[in-house]
């Protein structure tokens, strides 16, 4: 099961190379825009590799929690601290390489100027993601917004950008309503978020984006919603004990934004073509104290 659900929400976002070689091929006539793009891209691997290292030592703290609850003695006690520590590095440098990535992604929009073309706006949606890995989880979340209000177009370089940009809310939004649920956020706060999360799963299990009629393979969307049920149905407990999902930022590096959602900025949040959706998992808790 905690290979699974890594598993679930690794499939998100796939395709990190080829969608680099497509702006790259784009630009490749402005050798400023096509050298901020390779180190980008080199960059971006660094960052990768920093966030599976940091997703093992996480399984690892967590076992090692899991074990001290269940027998706390001097031995589980100090393989708990020293796991736990290990953690805390491990995040923090996967989000240090993040923010370069989102840093270097910045000064390539800034050198192709006021595009507006779909090469931009896929770079946009990789310094998105980038700031979301980074801990920017909110301003991350209300980017891809704006930049899905924009994607009007039914050509289907845009469809297919609309479809990974859905991917990627449904993926932040997660990752949000988690980590706020683990840090004792009130329940009425990460339920905003967790809805938000279910909302685009569901467009995305449904088949509702229009870019679906042009893949013939991809993420079981199916399973993705399946697991933001669960997470909306379990304990605060079970939370604590079940690993982080891999390309998640953590509470450890102590820089996750976790404020700041589209609702709460004036004129940014648009969320045209998702549901009325109220088929949550209907069940309600009392989050207690802070988490892991």
């Amino acid at each position: 099961m905690t290979r699974f659900l890594i598993g679930i929400w690794l499939l998100l976002g796939v395709g990190i190379i080829l969608l680099f070689a497509g702006p790259m091929r784009a630009w490749s006539r402005t050798t400023d825009t096509s050298a901020l793009l390779s180190r980008a891209y080199a960059q971006q691997m660094v960052a990768q590799g920093l966030q599976q290292a940091a997703a093992l030592a996480n399984i690892d703290a967590v076992e090692a929690r899991v074990a001290q609850r269940r027998d706390s003695t001097p031995q589980t006690i100090a393989r708990a601290q020293q796991a736990t520590a290990r953690e805390d590095e491990a995040y923090r440098a996967a989000q240090e390489a993040w923010a370069k990535v989102a840093s270097q992604l910045d000064e390539t929009l800034a050198s192709m100027g006021e595009s507006d073309s779909i090469a931009a706006k896929n770079i946009r949606w990789l310094r998105d993601r980038a700031t979301i890995g980074s801990g920017g989880i909110s301003s991350g979340v209300n980017s891809l917004e704006e930049m899905l209000g924009e994607l009007k177009s039914d050509s289907q370089d845009t469809l297919l950008l609309r479809l990974r940009v859905r991917e990627e809310l449904a993926s932040a939004y997660y990752y949000g309503a988690r980590l706020m649920r683990l840090s004792g956020r009130p329940e009425e706060e990460w339920r905003l978020v967790s809805d938000r999360a279910r909302q685009n799963a569901r467009v995305l299990a449904e088949s509702a984006e229009p870019a679906m009629k042009h893949i013939t393979a991809g993420p079981d969307y199916q399973k993705n919603l399946e697991v933001m049920l669960d997470f909306e149905l379990r304990s605060l407990q079970e939370l604590q004990d079940a690993p982080a999902p891999a390309n998640s930022p953590s509470l450890y590096g102590g820089k996750t934004k976790l404020d700041g959602w589209p609702w709460n900025q004036q004129g940014k949040g648009r969320t045209e073509g998702l549901p009325n959706d109220s088929r949550g998992a209907g069940s309600k808790e009392a989050v207690q104290g802070g988490g892991s």
